[in-house]
């Protein structure tokens, strides 16, 4: 799946937190858990392990630019989860990018800035 799809999926996200049906966030660790049965996927990040469920009719995982299956996801991998709150206060994931961070430097995509440790905004 090409880039442009990523997009599109993260505006979809922000139209759904101007309409107020649910607040976007994205966060980036190590997978600490996944369970393909219960559609549940945990991150660890900051010394947290942050818990969500998925819909997997809904739920994109990308690698780069390409898509790939969910069962590329294991435990320890580095991912970047896109998720949002619904009105009941449950963390749904939307989407995983299984691109490592040192891969992503110089990624330049309109309306997404990754700031990396030691720079500031819009300072590459």
């Amino acid at each position: 799946m090409k880039r442009g799809m990523k997009v599109t999926a993260l505006c979809l996200a922000a139209l759904l937190v101007v309409a107020g049906v649910a607040s976007a966030e994205v966060v980036r660790g190590k997978v600490s858990l996944i369970d393909l049965k219960a559609n549940r996927i945990s991150i660890q990040s900051e010394g947290k392990d942050l818990s969500f469920t998925f819909d997997p009719q809904d739920f994109i995982v990308w690698k780069g630019d390409d898509e790939v299956e969910t069962s590329q996801i294991a435990m320890g991998v580095e991912a970047e989860v896109g998720y949002y709150t619904d009105e009941s206060g449950l963390q749904i994931a939307s989407w995983v990018d299984l691109t490592p961070l040192a891969e992503l430097e110089g990624v330049n995509v309109p309306g997404e800035e990754y700031l990396l440790e030691g720079t500031t905004e819009g300072t590459p």
